[in-house]
C-alpha cells in the first residue's frame, strides 16, 4: 500500500524513533514538499530531519495544489492541503492525517483518512508491535516537550 503523508504523523513516529513503524504498516510514503519544508522545522527541537528524508520507502513530489483546493487552504493546514491534492493528483487513496478538518477535507475528496492512531492500531494488527498504548504515550509525551 501507498500513502500520502502530512506533516504530523511522520514527526509523531519520528520524534519516538519509530518511524520505521510507518514503513512496515505501509511500504511506501509519499509526502509534498509542502509537508518536506515544515519537517524541516524539527531541527529547532535538535532533531535531523534529513533521516527522514534519506529514507528510501520516503518519495518527495511536486505538488500542483490545484484550483479546486485554493478554498480548501483557508480551512487547513498548507502540509494537510497539499498532501490531500497529491493524493488527488496520484490517484492515491490512503493520506496519512491527523488533523480533524483535513481528516473531513480528504473524505469529502473520497480519500481515506488514517491517522497516527489508526496506524498504530494496524501495526498492532499487522504484528509490528505488541501495544498501542505505550507508544501512544510517548508520542504524547514527545509533543509536550518538543
Amino acid at each position: 500500500m501507498i500513502v500520502v503523508s502530512d506533516t504530523s504523523p511522520i514527526s509523531n513516529f519520528f520524534r519516538i524513533n519509530q518511524l520505521s513503524i510507518l514503513h512496515y504498516v505501509y511500504g511506501s510514503v509519499i509526502i509534498p514538499s509542502e509537508v518536506c519544508n515544515e519537517l524541516k522545522s524539527l531541527e529547532g527541537f535538535g532533531l535531523n530531519p534529513n533521516e527522514i528524508f534519506s529514507r528510501p520507502w520516503i518519495e518527495i513530489k511536486q505538488t500542483s495544489l490545484t484550483a479546486k483546493f485554493h478554498d480548501s487552504l483557508k480551512k487547513i493546514h498548507l502540509g494537510e492541503a497539499a498532501a490531500i491534492a497529491l493524493a488527488k493528483e496520484l490517484n492515491i487513496k490512503y493520506v496519512l492525517i491527523d488533523d480533524r478538518k483535513g481528516q473531513q477535507l480528504s473524505l469529502q475528496q473520497n480519500l481515506y483518512p488514517i491517522g497516527t492512531l489508526g496506524t498504530l492500531k494496524l501495526a498492532k494488527e499487522k504484528g509490528i508491535i505488541t501495544e498501542v498504548k505505550k507508544l501512544l504515550d510517548e508520542i504524547i509525551l514527545a509533543a509536550n516537550y518538543g
